[in-house]
């Protein structure tokens, strides 16, 4: 197989001969085990995809579980408090100033290759800059925490001095969740999905077994709190010890000198910002609601939002992996970019369509067997738009990695900038009229504009992949109108038959139409039951 890619006015293309894309099996299973042509082939992509799953999924469960235990035991008020308290935390990559993804990037387009010696050199810059930027991130916190807690958010009297120290309490945290941001870049850049995950795991299930482990002792947000910013710092040198693991020449070379310090900031600094915009995007409908609200009513759109945006671990899996995978090929296998953007975004939609499509049938049920009453009338139709628009958002992962893989962070980050204001004017309007259904479908149509964008820069920048990316965009609108018709479905009859006939029809249309004649062989294989020896 000849292949060859190359840039032309912002487009990247790939020249190939496609009578060698049957060579692809016989490459990976020569490859050397740890290679990084072993390390981006379907074998060690799968393989570092479980890892990742396993890292999200377990303390996805345990989030679960742990939610209805948090919200008896601290109240709805500090409930919604925490949850903003976690929104934060979640959402720091707005101050590592793209450096975290600009990293995974470099490595690992010079991993395997000519260019190791200089790993070392890009490791110290970004983690000691990641560092000092958490610091500062930390101190505006805390000089802006009084004016939130006083101003602007409108939480009960009683539980303003405890939800002051809570501030002060996460600005403490913020260097390390800042500097672990660059931490786990360089470990995903070196395609070290085990280490990474047997740190992961760990410092996720802390966030929901810490708060239950204090409640048996006080019912306060302080010392729950606490252990939350313990826990943090903990994972962070955790961190930083695995960093070593992955690259043993961290020891010998600890200067931050021979940096492309240039180019990390050119690639950083449209990632900044995207990822400034992007969590303001996420996070700012909750802040809105509990200023124009309650903090009550945070509690009601936040918790549904919460579950919800579970599902994305699994775009987040393989989209964690797909990444630097991205970045690999096009300096070690260009054509490999168009077989990855298909079969990622195959597998993110076969497994969103499904589990959106009960969501949205039976949200009204699984909210009153999880939650209560309360929850049912406040936050059924909030859950079920917002699954629509978690649809949208995860098919949005994979061309979102693949414009950024090929170098073009500046189209996310142009589109965030778009979508900004478009977006705050109409959740002001929809919030005001509905409440925060009306904040549910702002949300939803964002994520499908976005989703729109990045599948259309996609099919700009990178025209190999301009047949998936036109059939797969049509499979992604289609999917969303069937779920659509059912928010429209008072009854619980009504909807399970319309969702049994759809599950069906879709999973012959997807089996027949959607996946490949190879894919359907892979499928089989995996499904075959091989029969025992008498």
């Amino acid at each position: 197989m000849v292949s060859t890619i190359q840039r032309s006015r912002g487009e990247w293309s790939v020249n190939q001969d496609l009578s060698g894309i049957a060579s692809y099996p016989e490459a990976e299973a020569t490859a050397q085990p740890g290679s990084v042509h072993d390390r981006i082939s379907g074998r060690g992509l799968v393989r570092n995809t479980m890892w990742n799953f396993g890292g999200v999924i377990f303390p996805t469960i345990v989030a679960v579980f742990s939610i209805p235990f948090l919200t008896r035991g601290l109240g709805t008020d500090q409930f919604g408090i925490l949850t903003l308290a976690s929104v934060v935390i979640g959402n720091l990559n707005i101050f590592d100033l793209g450096l975290g993804r600009a990293l995974t990037k470099l490595v690992a387009e010079q991993f395997g290759g000519q260019k190791e010696h200089t790993i070392p050199s890009l490791f110290w810059a970004s983690f000691l800059l990641t560092l000092l930027l958490g610091v500062a991130a930390g101190l505006i916190l805390a000089a802006l925490s009084p004016f939130l807690v006083y101003r602007v958010l409108k939480i009960p009297l009683a539980i303003r001095p405890e939800t002051l120290a809570t501030f002060y309490l996460l600005a403490i945290a913020m260097p390390s969740i800042v500097s672990t941001i660059a931490l786990r870049g360089f470990v995903e850049g070196c395609h070290r999905f085990d280490l990474l995950n047997a740190v992961r795991i760990p410092v996720n299930l802390s966030s929901y077994l810490g708060p239950l482990l204090v409640l048996p002792f006080s019912h306060h947000l302080l010392p729950v709190m606490i252990v939350l910013v313990v826990s943090r710092w903990l994972g962070w040198a955790a961190h930083l010890w695995i960093c070593f693991r992955a690259f043993p020449a961290l020891y010998s070379h600890r200067s931050p000198k021979g940096a492309p310090l240039r180019e990390m900031f050119g690639l950083g600094g449209w990632m900044t910002v995207t990822n400034l915009i992007a969590p303001i995007l996420v996070v700012l409908d909750r802040f809105v609601i509990g200023a124009m609200l309650s903090i009550a009513a945070v509690a009601y759109y936040a918790t549904p939002f919460e579950v919800v945006t579970r599902l994305l671990i699994v775009p987040g899996a393989i989209v964690g992996v797909l990444f630097p995978a991205f970045s690999a090929s096009l300096v070690h296998a260009p054509l490999r970019m168009v077989v990855l953007f298909e079969r990622g975004l195959k597998c993110i939609i076969l497994f969103l369509f499904p589990a959106v499509l009960l969501f949205v049938g039976f949200s009204r049920e699984g909210l009153g067997l999880w939650l209560g009453p309360g929850f049912v009338e406040n936050s059924t139709r909030v859950l079920q738009l917002l699954s629509i628009g978690v649809f949208f958002n995860g098919v949005a992962y994979i061309p979102s990695a693949q414009v950024q893989g090929a170098g073009r962070p500046d189209l996310t980050a142009k589109f965030l900038l778009l979508e900004l204001p478009l977006y705050l004017f109409a959740l002001w309007v929809l919030l005001h009229r509905y409440g925060i259904v009306g904040a549910a479908v702002a949300w939803l149509l964002r994520a499908g504009v976005d989703a729109c964008l990045l599948l259309w820069a996609t099919d700009r920048i990178l025209p190999a992949s301009r047949g998936p990316v036109r059939r797969l965009s049509s499979v992604t609108l289609g999917a969303a109108c069937l779920l659509v018709v059912i928010v429209f479905l008072p009854s619980l009859w009504l909807r399970l038959a319309y969702v049994s006939v759809v599950a069906t029809l879709t999973g012959w249309v997807a089996w027949a139409h959607l996946l490949s004649p190879h894919e359907r062989s892979l499928v089989n294989g995996w499904l075959r039951v091989r029969p025992q020896a008498v």
